[in-house]
């Protein structure tokens, strides 16, 4: 975190770790996987470890006379964690999968000698002020299997961390937001776990309890504000009359994802889920301009309600993982704890989308697994496109309450 220099600042220590209760129980499923990472992504090593396989006896038998040298190569002027890179084959797989869909490299080594990023993937790790938070990435299906068997939500532990992990953390003693952020972060997970209301509501509840905060940010009482939106909760019937003045429009929900979709994500691996939203939907592209049959939604939207039955358990699993992802909201200043809220809702919107999009021909568990994993690959693990989304929405005055209402309600 950057300080200013005469801001007082102090040190805390993290003494806990905080995790989703599917994190320990979490197993890959190796030669199984349908969507296997180690085909499709580039990974990047340390210069440690770089030297680490340099040293190695011999490559495995699978990679034949092959030399580390034809299989890892250093990236030009690589520092850090990415010094050196595996060289994908034609096919884009890692040079060390083999026919079986097993590592070739571990099999030989055994599972100390694997770089960071495959060790940890899917798991992540981000410290907070609160806690060490320990989550999974849904770009992985044996993370969504986890999800979908949790048709009572997601609990969560908390543990303390062994003294030689426990770690100092640096904060400014004025940014009282970041301070209080366990409390806020605890409260919009709680509503989007709260099943009196469906998703979409509970989106919108979200963005009214920050607009709340934001009124006065550097004054207001998270502790007031936590306790009122708590109360509220507990009373859903304040609510109702506000939210349903609060709509949705299926034409601006279709043609803003469609949007996203073609412009945003059509050239970064999920070409296939754009052809079979753009026939589910009959889109036609004309001189760059989408000319959508919208009253196709409401035809594919009940097809998939009718299809796969009542998931929002599902969708709120998902969403509760994202917001541990992105370390929602962020609290430094109003104007990133809105854009954290905007950038929320654009996810879920185009996961709905996409899902019910793409699996109108092929309704199954295995077609929507297949969806949400190239999704969340696209979208989950490249910050900077959800960065040129979210400025799109502010750079177009469509980052307000009302505009997050047309993504998330349809």
């Amino acid at each position: 975190m950057v300080t200013n220099k005469n801001q007082k600042t102090k040190q805390i220590t993290v003494k806990y770790k905080l995790y989703p209760e599917i994190y320990d129980s979490f197993k890959c499923i190796a030669s199984d996987c349908k969507h296997t990472c180690c085909e499709g992504w580039t990974i990047s090593i340390s210069q440690k470890e770089w030297h680490d396989l340099q040293r190695l006896p011999k490559m495995p038998d699978f990679v034949g006379d092959k030399t580390v040298s034809d299989l890892v190569r250093r990236i030009p002027n690589g520092k850090g964690n990415m010094y050196a890179e595996f060289v994908k084959d034609k096919e884009g797989k890692c040079p060390f999968w083999n026919n079986e869909g097993l590592c070739s490299l571990q099999l030989e080594y055994g599972e100390d000698v694997l770089c960071k990023t495959c060790k940890t993937y899917p798991r992540i790790s981000i410290p907070t002020y609160q806690a060490k938070e320990l989550t999974l990435t849904p770009s992985c299906e044996a993370v969504l299997e986890q999800l979908w068997t949790k048709y009572n939500g997601l609990d969560f532990v908390m543990d303390e961390l062994p003294k030689n992990q426990q770690k100092i953390m640096t904060i400014s003693v004025s940014e009282n937001m970041w301070r209080a952020f366990p409390q806020i972060h605890s409260l919009c997970i709680d509503i989007l776990q709260c099943r009196s209301f469906n998703m979409s509501k509970r989106l919108l509840i979200i963005g009214l309890a920050l607009k709340d905060l934001m009124k006065e940010f550097k004054h207001t009482s998270v502790s007031a504000w936590e306790q009122k939106w708590t109360s509220i909760l507990q009373n859903p019937d304040v609510l109702l009359d506000l939210l349903n003045n609060i709509g949705g429009n299926d034409k601006l929900f279709v043609a803003n994802n469609s949007g996203m979709l073609f412009k945003v994500l059509s050239n970064i691996g999920v070409n296939d889920l754009i052809k079979t939203v753009k026939k589910a939907l009959e889109i036609k592209i004309n001189e760059q301009r989408l000319t959508i049959e919208t009253g196709k939604w409401k035809e594919i939207a009940d097809k998939f309600s009718e299809n796969y039955g009542d998931i929002e358990y599902f969708f709120e699993n998902l969403m509760v993982l994202i917001a541990f992802n992105l370390v929602f909201p962020r609290v430094q200043t109003p104007e990133k704890l809105w854009t954290s809220y905007v950038e929320l809702c654009s996810i879920y919107s185009l996961y709905r989308f996409i899902s019910v999009a793409a699996c109108f021909e092929k309704p199954t568990k295995e077609q929507l697994f297949h969806v949400l994993v190239l999704t969340s690959r696209a979208i989950m693990h490249n910050d900077k496109l959800r960065e040129d989304v979210k400025e799109a929405f502010a750079k177009n005055n469509s980052d307000s309450l009302a505009h997050m209402a047309i993504l998330v309600c349809s």
